[in-house]
């Protein structure tokens, strides 16, 4: 991340009451009654006050519904998609239910086909890293996925980082407290990718385009997990309006859910193999060696010419056993030393803003932080070309400018400049170098070199980065400083 990125009771009591009446009941009726003054007339006793309930804010509800998200096993849902062009809608509906304790999925997708005038449906299953399709009169195919595109409750979780405030609500019958939210438009991205391929148009205009999103998330007061989400965008493609509608229902969280593959799937056709890079056994054995790593430290340097010209170090120290990591950002401003250090501990990154000292946080991907499994990412994907050089292998990695995309939206948030926009330096992107130098002995990278050139108001700008790999499985300890455990969101701000 960039400098400016800164994103019971009384029962028990009562029962042994009870008791000892009975007994000491049981031992008067055995002697003579003693005498007695006379008593005067009881008084009632007054009713205790109520207890104050105290109403819990926005940040105690989104904590507690985030807790109930992490530790629920199982749920079933209901989904249904509307698409509304020049006043026309079509709807898609899905059921499904997830094991996420073994990652498993089954739903089944409907929706009416005028060509065929007829509901089309399809099956989905998910085990093991793939999912299995199958559609009537297509044989099964598989393709691989991740778990995160599949689990529709790390969507509701990470939704709620844009919480800012809530109000009582009732769904269904349930009360419920109710978020309305402004969530990033790619939410909606997945429905923009299958609209533009079903329209033969361009997704990036849908993107452009999009505008109005919202969603509210409606959370169950008792059990505080959601209960219903409703989404809903504007955009535009071709220069005709639409308008996407999502909603979504859980039900039966933590019931037993039963996921079995059928049989017949496990012939399905490998619609992903194609894909699969055949590189080198050196390669092979590189993936296999930064599996294993446990810890490691490394420097980089990034310089970038043209209009945003500048010099910045990153010092990198990483725990992979307990996916923890400390990346110390320096450049120089306006003459003056500056630095940042970015603490990662699992998927969340926390860092101190430098003049109000204030600690912020906000959610990542630790397979994106961890600089060796983004190494390993691109060797599985991409083809690489082996050479020889001393005791090293030079791994000359084909890839493209979109390993630079990150670098490429630093660079236009830094400028600050609507002139400047990703699309421009992706468009103009030229002459991508990427080469990893992995040991002969180890097959451990040893450095990495990244070249990009391309242009920024029309001007030639350049990127370059090299980083140093060193100390690789020795002790390394990261700790979290106390005050950054009060952190505030990000995206709260």
């Amino acid at each position: 991340m960039q400098k400016n990125k800164m994103k019971p009771g009384n029962l028990s009591i009562a029962v042994i009451a009870v008791i000892g009446i009975i007994i000491l009941s049981g031992c008067i009726g055995e002697k003579e009654p003693a005498p007695t003054q006379p008593q005067t007339p009881e008084q009632p006793t007054p009713a205790p006050d109520e207890p104050e309930v105290k109403e819990l804010s926005t940040a105690e509800i989104v904590e507690k519904t985030k807790t109930a998200i992490d530790g629920t096993n199982t749920y079933e849902f209901e989904s249904k998609d509307t698409i509304t062009t020049g006043g026309t809608p079509q709807e898609e509906t899905i059921s499904g239910k997830v094991d996420r304790i073994n990652k498993k999925k089954y739903c089944i997708d409907s929706y009416f086909e005028e060509a065929l005038e007829e509901d089309v449906k399809t099956e989905n299953y998910v085990t093991g890293g793939i999912k299995y399709t199958y559609a009537a009169q297509v044989a099964w195919i598989k393709s691989e996925t991740e778990w995160a595109d599949e689990d529709i409750l790390i969507d509701a979780k990470n939704l709620l980082n844009s919480a800012s405030s809530h109000e009582l609500s009732e769904v269904d019958g349930k009360d419920a407290y109710l978020f309305i939210l402004t969530p990033d438009k790619s939410i909606f991205q997945e429905n923009f990718i299958v609209l533009s391929i079903i329209n033969e148009g361009d997704v990036d205009e849908m993107i452009d385009n999009a505008k109005s999103a919202e969603v509210k998330m409606w959370i169950s007061k008792e059990t505080f997990l959601p209960l219903k989400i409703y989404g809903t965008v504007d955009t535009k493609l071709k220069g005709e309006s639409m308008k996407v509608e999502l909603v979504t229902e859980f039900k039966n969280y933590n019931k037993p859910q039963d996921i079995q593959l059928p049989k017949e799937a496990e012939s399905a056709e490998d619609v992903t193999k194609d894909e699969v890079i055949e590189n080198p056994e050196e390669v092979v054995k590189a993936m296999d060696a930064i599996e294993s790593v446990t810890s490691y430290k490394a420097v980089m340097e990034k310089k970038v010419t043209g209009p945003s010209a500048g010099e910045e170090t990153y010092e990198i120290e990483c725990d992979r056993v307990n996916k923890k990591l400390i990346n110390t950002n320096k450049w120089a401003e306006e003459g003056e030393d500056v630095s940042l250090t970015f603490y990662t501990i699992d998927d969340t990154t926390y860092v101190q803003e430098p003049v109000s000292e204030m600690w912020l946080k906000y959610e990542t991907t630790w397979g994106e932080e961890d600089f060796l499994d983004v190494i390993k990412n691109l060797l599985k994907t991409t083809e690489v070309e082996v050479t020889k050089e001393n005791n090293d292998f030079i791994f000359d990695v084909k890839t493209n400018e979109d390993i630079f995309g990150t670098d490429f939206g630093e660079i236009a948030q830094d400028a600050g400049d609507p002139e400047t926009t990703v699309d421009e330096l992706i468009l103009n992107a030229k002459d991508v170098v990427v080469k990893i130098r992995v040991s002969k002995d180890t097959f451990l990278p040893v450095k990495q070199t990244m070249s990009v050139e391309s242009k920024q108001y029309g001007s030639k700008m350049t990127i370059s980065k090299e980083m140093i790999f060193r100390e690789y499985d020795e002790p390394v300890t990261i700790t979290l400083p106390a005050d950054a455990e009060d952190a505030i969101d990000f995206d709260e701000l």
